[in-house]
């Protein structure tokens, strides 16, 4: 039985000081919960109606949580609907762990291209971009501390499960981070014009794409760490592309020239002089 102390609880994750506090987060939909679950990270509860339990998709989901050992508990749907924030939350809600990846462990692995974010406060950006990182092959997001919460629901959800599927570290002091990675690293900052060529970069070594907030891009101290800035070439008359679609262009001219070298197809190079 759900208590009423326990319900309350539960919807104290959904605030970002109640997700701070106690370190989870709620997860919902039965998407999202599979992926937790299929995931290393570790799903400590989970909520689902009577409906779900007579889905197909349900008795599934259901089963891979007891494989899994996580604590299931059937409540009224109405309880469901006040701990999502969806109004079609399809009968189920995880509670999930915050997950903390190891610097120096992941910088042993020898990434050939991650992505650190600066002051980004659209969660529905932050999730597409995540999303974009995990389907290009992306080895991880730095974000920062200014940035939206990286648990807000609507980035969880925005992540449509990729979330799950690669490192992502925050909160993150991207000075200190960047000024230590820059021997390693070929650190390339996202600007909207007056940077080289997107297209016509060489990419053969480790990259970092720095990305800027919606308002203002990226900081004056931010910018003075890169190697040099890109630009998309833009032929229509918008002043700028929304940041989550420019990073995905980004992502993709970087993973394109990575993999036709991988392949032998070496991409035409441009010194970083020109």
């Amino acid at each position: 039985m759900l208590t009423q102390a326990r319900l309350k609880k539960l919807l104290s994750y959904q605030q970002k000081k109640g997700r701070r506090q106690s370190h989870l987060f709620l997860v919902e939909g039965t998407r999202l919960t599979q992926e937790a679950l299929n995931s290393d990270w570790r799903v400590l509860e989970l909520y689902y109606s009577r409906e779900l339990n007579n889905s197909e998709n349900g008795t599934k989901l259901l089963k891979l949580g007891r494989e899994k050992k996580v604590s299931a508990l059937e409540v009224q749907e109405k309880s469901i609907r006040k701990m999502a924030e969806t109004e079609t939350p399809q009968g189920v809600v995880a509670v999930v762990e915050k997950k903390r990846f190891d610097l120096d462990q992941f910088l042993q692995q020898t990434p050939e291209f991650i992505i650190a974010i600066e002051n980004l406060k659209d969660p529905g950006n932050l999730g597409t971009i995540i999303r974009t990182a995990d389907a290009l092959g992306g080895d991880g997001i730095f974000l920062s501390s200014d940035s939206v919460e990286l648990y807000n629901p609507k980035v969880v959800r925005g992540t449509m499960g990729s979330l799950f599927h690669l490192p992502i570290f925050y909160p993150v002091q991207l000075k200190e981070f960047l000024s230590g990675l820059k021997p390693k690293f070929q650190i390339l900052a996202s600007v909207p014009s007056g940077g080289a060529n997107c297209s016509e970069l060489d990419y053969s070594e480790p990259v970092c794409l720095l990305l800027g907030g919606e308002a203002f891009g990226l900081s004056d101290q931010i910018l003075d760490l890169a190697d040099e800035k890109v630009s998309i070439p833009q032929l229509g008359s918008a002043e700028s592309l929304n940041v989550s679609v420019a990073a995905g262009i980004l992502m993709y001219e970087i993973v394109k020239y990575k993999k036709l070298r991988t392949k032998g197809q070496i991409l035409r190079k441009i010194p970083k002089e020109c």
